[in-house]
């Protein structure tokens, strides 16, 4: 119960702040009572997004359903309200706010319609949803308006998670280096524990997304590919992938950056990564 109100006031605060200083600057009525909706359905739906057990809980069934609804309500129209942003007496925003808001309508829709399947889609719902409500932390930890979230208040939220839904709930809200060093310890009880290896394939694959996507190190990527495969954990498959990967990587640390900036060098640069005759089937997964 004490999680659940210290959890609540932090996202309260964070939120009304945010709404009360958009409110001031856009004089747009509207968007302030639209973000308070949104802000109790967010109370409500982020502690079961990061947590499978509560999830998938059948006495929470109806809670998540409903608050999954209310959401996708409030989020409709979401881009178009964005467009006052930029009148003259408006807030200066970010150009990718938009579209950010239209993939956050887009995943709460794409997380009702899988909700609503039944069980077996709620792992895919969850998903969607976490996808969804990593977008608030997107735009408020990037953009110059409205004031920063301090992420470091999060952490104390997510102390009672597994240690799964933890290093998920640290990469949602973009806290890497807490992520992957939750994901290294993830690893280690893994091993003694012989976590279920669908598990163990799928959180090493957001693990080397991380390293790959965000951090762009050849480095880190291998030495999480070599803390994976020492581990013995996970799959067959996924032990036989990472040999491929590391191969991937070890010709990404060899190549030289390229430093040309102008569109013809780029263009020419382009064409010869196509021609490549290079065997890289393993990152795929992980840059596109």
């Amino acid at each position: 119960m004490r999680f659940k109100y210290k959890f609540i006031l932090t996202l309260l605060s964070i939120l009304i702040s945010f709404v009360t200083r958009a409110d001031e600057q856009v004089g747009n009525s509207e968007w302030r009572i639209r973000m308070r909706a949104m802000l109790s359905d967010v109370l409500v739906l982020f502690p079961y997004a990061f947590d499978d057990s509560k999830f998938n809980d059948q006495k929470n069934i109806k809670l998540i359903e409903k608050s999954i609804q209310s959401l996708v309500e409030h989020s409709t129209g979401l881009k178009k309200h964005t467009a006052r942003f930029d009148s003259e007496k408006g807030l200066k925003i970010d150009p990718s706010f938009p579209f950010i808001a239209d993939a956050f309508e887009n995943e709460l829709i794409s997380a009702q319609s899988t909700f609503s399947q039944g069980a077996r889609f709620h792992r895919d719902s969850q998903a969607y949803l976490r996808s969804a409500l990593s977008k608030c932390m997107l735009c408020h930890t990037q953009s110059m308006n409205g004031p920063e979230i301090k992420l470091s208040q999060f952490k104390d939220q997510f102390a009672a998670l597994s240690r799964v839904d933890r290093f998920t709930a640290l990469a949602a809200t973009r806290q890497f280096d807490e992520a992957l060093s939750e994901f290294q310890k993830f690893l280690s009880d893994a091993k003694v524990t012989k976590s279920e290896q669908g598990v163990v394939d799928g959180t090493s694959k957001e693990a080397l997304a991380i390293s790959v996507r965000v951090k762009k190190s050849p480095k880190l990527t291998l030495a999480l590919i070599d803390q994976i495969t020492a581990s013995g954990a996970g799959s067959q498959m996924l032990q036989n992938d990472l040999k491929d990967w590391k191969k991937s990587v070890l010709f990404w640390a060899s190549e030289k950056p390229f430093l040309g900036d102008s569109d013809q060098a780029l263009f020419t640069e382009a064409k010869r990564r196509s021609t490549m005759k290079i065997d890289m089937p393993s990152l795929f997964f992980l840059t596109s």
